[in-house]
């Protein structure tokens, strides 16, 4: 292999999987203090408070809740995003070929991994459910990916191939 093949190779490793282990971190640091309730409060009550004047305060909670219960699943959704991403175009052939189980495998270990750190802080709570929450998010990136990719597929077709 020439030496601009390696460097095209790595260069494309690089781009397939840098932004995963960017948004792995990004998960890591919302599983810090800095995700924690009183934290996401500070922007969220407000436009909570902006967007339902009549609501009181146990409501208010509530839908804070949902939002952050929901961030479970839209966070995860965009790890399996990136991963399936990454994985179907692998040049690892069994990478290339299991990639809705790899990817649900890296989900599950993060989020697993995620609420393992949270029950060491303070202001957090490791919580199975949340593991189950984030695997949703990721079963649904994969659903799309397949979607997403099968309709691309279809389109790049020359139309006399199409039926």
């Amino acid at each position: 292999m020439d030496s601009s093949a390696k460097q095209s190779n790595w260069r494309g490793r690089l781009i397939r999987y840098a932004p995963i282990l960017f948004w792995i971190g990004v998960i890591f640091y919302l599983s810090s203090g800095a995700g924690a309730i009183t934290e996401t409060s500070r922007f969220i009550r407000p436009l909570l408070e902006f967007f339902f004047p009549a609501a009181d305060a146990a409501t208010l909670q509530l839908y804070h809740g949902y939002i952050r219960k929901s961030a479970h699943v839209a966070v995860y959704f965009v790890l399996g995003l990136l991963a399936a991403r990454a994985f179907a175009s692998s040049q690892i052939e069994r990478l290339r070929l299991w990639w809705p189980a790899a990817v649900l495998a890296l989900v599950i270990a993060i989020a697993a991994g995620d609420e393992f750190q949270q029950s060491f802080n303070e202001e957090r709570t490791g919580a199975a459910g949340d593991v189950l929450l984030d695997t949703v998010g990721g079963l649904l990136s994969v659903l799309v990916f397949v979607v997403v990719r099968s309709v691309w597929t279809r389109s790049r077709r020359p139309s006399r191939l199409r039926r």
